[in-house]
């Protein structure tokens, strides 16, 4: 029977295309060094000098710095009449701060750069939201995924499937780290740096560490319905 994780695996292989070109406009925009080759696209051509250029990079950092100085607009349309929009837009900010100010508090970037980041450099931004209760609080949680990672599959209501990490290598520390990791009965030894993908569809997520699923559980976020990605 096939696995959610062989799914991301063909979809993987079926969007090599893409992530080939975003593999090379990483290295474009961190300025690899350019190579001439003869027509079988492996030899190098000998006697010719080389010179990369960092104009790649400066039209970048130029494009991201004035997305970074853009105001978001939120609207909010409803047939209700006695919707207030302003409650919901509140909403909305209050969120997005919390989730990123809890973000920063972990070490990692903040929200609204990394997404920029990813719109100009993969092409498509994800991320992995979830809004739940721990102990009577509410807890915003935003975790941005690397697009370039991403698998997913699109189905008649929406996103079918969504997956991160296949491709990618987790440092055994911050394996050891996920809340997930002890609650695994049968935990596989670790390498220094190990693949972790996780996926969720719309009951329930699963999480494989080195090709084997290890933990599963089921949810009632109707995720993923099509917005998300």
């Amino acid at each position: 029977m096939e696995t959610l994780y062989d799914l991301v695996k063909e979809n993987a292989s079926e969007m090599k295309d893409l992530t080939d070109r975003q593999d090379a406009d990483v290295k474009l925009r961190d300025l690899a060094a350019y190579v001439m080759y003869k027509k079988d696209g492996k030899t190098p051509v000998e006697g010719v000098i080389l010179r990369t250029l960092s104009r790649p990079k400066v039209i970048f950092n130029y494009i991201v710095t004035a997305l970074g100085r853009a105001t978001e607009q939120i609207l909010v349309e409803s047939e209700e009449k006695d919707l207030d929009p302003d409650y919901i837009k509140d909403f909305r900010r209050l969120y997005f701060a919390a989730a990123d100010a809890r973000l920063r508090r972990q070490g990692g970037r903040g929200l609204v750069p990394y997404f920029i980041e990813q719109a100009c450099l993969r092409g498509v931004i994800a991320a992995r939201s979830l809004l739940k209760m721990v102990n009577g609080v509410l807890v915003p949680s935003i975790t941005p995924w690397d697009s370039r990672y991403v698998n997913y599959k699109m189905g008649v209501d929406g996103l079918a499937w969504a997956s991160f990490g296949y491709g990618t290598k987790m440092k055994k520390a911050d394996i050891e780290s996920e809340p997930w990791w002890s609650l695994v009965k049968k935990q596989p030894s670790l390498d220094k740096t190990t693949e972790v993908v996780d996926i969720w569809d719309d009951e329930h997520n699963e999480i494989w560490v080195k090709g084997e699923q290890v933990y599963e559980q089921p949810h009632d976020y109707k995720w993923p319905d099509g917005t998300r990605l």
